[in-house]
């Protein structure tokens, strides 16, 4: 997590950072208009120093800065056993057409998906405002 001290920003003469951000969660497409939501999921390879329930991320899309996000709930699982649901909400896809997809996005990472874990995180829009 990313932890500013107060006197840097009142040295200078800034507003103190509205949140203690744990990094970004970077996005190369909208999959299923998701990001426009108050809620919203992100599947992720496992990667159990960046997630936990409560850190708050920078959401990026195509490089910009889109929202401040926290995560509400984390679930564990394998490439193949991934719910339905999850994919037709996450991705617009179905679970075949969805694995088909992580598969190519990862192909150059030789990664072995009988035992490589996914992160299903829901994430939860900060400054969400109804509209």
């Amino acid at each position: 997590m990313i932890n500013y001290p107060t006197t840097l920003f009142a040295s200078q003469g800034l507003p103190q950072p509205k949140y203690n951000f744990a990094g970004e969660i970077s996005f190369g497409s909208n999959w299923n208009k998701k990001l426009g939501c108050q809620y919203f999921t992100t599947i992720r390879l496992q990667n159990l120093a960046k997630y936990h329930i409560g850190n708050v991320f920078k959401i990026i899309k195509k490089g910009d800065y889109l929202l401040d996000a926290k995560i509400v709930q984390l679930r564990y699982c394998k490439l193949h056993d991934l719910p339905e649901l999850t994919c037709y909400l996450d991705t617009g896809y179905s679970k075949e057409a969805t694995i088909a997809l992580f598969k190519k996005m990862y192909q150059s990472k030789n990664i072995d998906w009988e035992k490589q874990l996914l992160s299903i995180i829901l994430l939860e829009h900060l400054d969400w405002d109804k509209p």
